[in-house]
């Protein structure tokens, strides 16, 4: 397993780290190693996507799900990032170290559990019983994981992570939060297609709007110049999302409702 974001420090100094850019067209990704030999993830896209991205992992780990975990970093000046960036430090541009896995690659391995879920979600559709008889480790957070994105509007959709070793991992959590009234996990297609998807997410909403202070405090912690607007736009959309969460329910009334709507008009739910 890997160290939960509660257990990480909040920032980390960078000093010595080295850097390999990840993608030649994009210089705001980069893999990094820290002092102690430790890979990581680190994504320099703007305060406001780190600090949703970190809230997402303290929410969806509290709530028991297999989530990348995230930390702030302190870059200094003169490291190859800023340098491909053409800028330095800047509370506008706070990077997010991500817990970093070696994905499983794309051919299936000799009786590969990837390849039977796939062909049972072919075969079988979108039933939570098969992740639940899956030898994937922590398989059903595939389905709990979309459904916490689609009920927090994750706009560009959390990934799924599937590492060497058989274990899924939810990656890829930023620009959360952003309270445009569409955020509902029966968006999910395992939350709706059988009633023990249905029921799933009405336990998880109900978790969700249960959280206590203690934790979306956590969820909303920065460093001491990360600017403050930021946290307090972010504290009153994930209270928002919690209200909507009270209600399951009517939650699954609208998506039955928008979805009948949509397909008699022909667009698209998105």
């Amino acid at each position: 397993m890997f160290p939960k974001t509660r257990e990480l420090e909040l920032v980390s100094d960078a000093t010595g780290w080295q850097w390999t850019q990840l993608h030649p067209d994009k210089p705001d990704i980069w893999k990094a190693v820290d002092r102690g030999g430790e890979p990581w993830f680190v994504k320099f896209r703007g305060s406001a996507n780190a600090l949703e991205e970190r809230a997402f992992s303290v929410i969806a780990q509290e709530l028991g799900i297999s989530c990348q975990s995230a930390k702030f970093l302190d870059v200094p000046a003169d490291s190859d990032p800023w340098k491909s960036l053409g800028s330095g430090p800047d509370p506008q541009i706070y990077p997010v170290a991500l817990s970093y896995f070696e994905k499983h690659g794309v051919y299936f391995c000799d009786d590969c559990p990837i390849e039977l879920l796939y062909n049972n979600i072919c075969n079988y559709g979108h039933d939570i019983s098969l992740l639940n008889n899956s030898k994937i480790k922590n398989a059903l957070d595939i389905a709990r994981g979309e459904m916490l994105a689609f009920l927090c509007e994750v706009h560009d959709g959390s990934e799924k992570l599937i590492t060497t070793q058989h274990m899924f991992v939810q990656i890829d959590n930023e620009t959360g939060f952003r309270s445009g009234g569409d955020n509902n996990p029966f968006r999910s297609p395992w939350a709706r297609e059988t009633e023990e998807g249905r029921r799933e997410a009405e336990i998880l909403c109900e978790k969700f709007a249960d959280l206590g202070s203690s934790v979306i405090d956590e969820a909303l912690r920065v460093p001491i110049d990360f600017p403050l607007d930021l946290v307090e736009r972010l504290k009153r959309n994930i209270a928002a999302c919690q209200e909507r969460a009270r209600d399951p329910l009517q939650l699954k009334l609208e998506f039955d409702i928008r979805n009948q709507w949509e397909s008699e008009y022909d667009v698209e739910y998105s």
